[in-house]
C-alpha cells in the first residue's frame, strides 16, 4: 500500500504524477512530451547550440517557450496548493 513506500519512492511517486501522462490520455500533469522538450532544450542550450533539434527537425522557440511557462506555472500552483494545505491544517 501506498503508506508503506520509502521516501525516496515516494518523491519519485510525485514526480512522475507531476509529469503525468501522454498528450491524448486524461492524466493530469505537465504531460510527458512537455516534459521532452524541456529536457532537449537543456541538452542544447548546455550544447550551446542555437535552436532545439531532435531527429533531425527543429522545435520551434514558441513550443520550448510554452513549455517552459507550462512547467513554470503548474509548479507554482502545486507549491501554493501544498503551503495552503499546510497553512488550513
Amino acid at each position: 500500500a501506498i503508506e508503506e513506500l520509502k521516501n525516496a519512492s515516494t518523491a519519485l511517486t510525485m514526480m512522475l504524477m507531476f509529469i503525468g501522462g501522454g498528450s491524448l490520455s486524461t492524466a493530469s500533469g505537465i504531460k510527458v512530451v512537455t516534459f521532452i522538450v524541456l529536457i532537449l532544450a537543456t541538452y542544447s542550450y548546455l550544447r550551446r547550440d542555437k535552436g532545439v533539434t531532435v531527429l533531425r527537425r527543429e522545435i520551434d522557440n514558441d513550443s520550448v517557450y510554452k513549455a517552459l511557462a507550462l512547467t513554470v506555472i503548474s509548479a507554482g500552483v502545486t507549491w501554493l496548493a501544498i503551503f495552503t494545505l499546510l497553512v488550513v491544517e
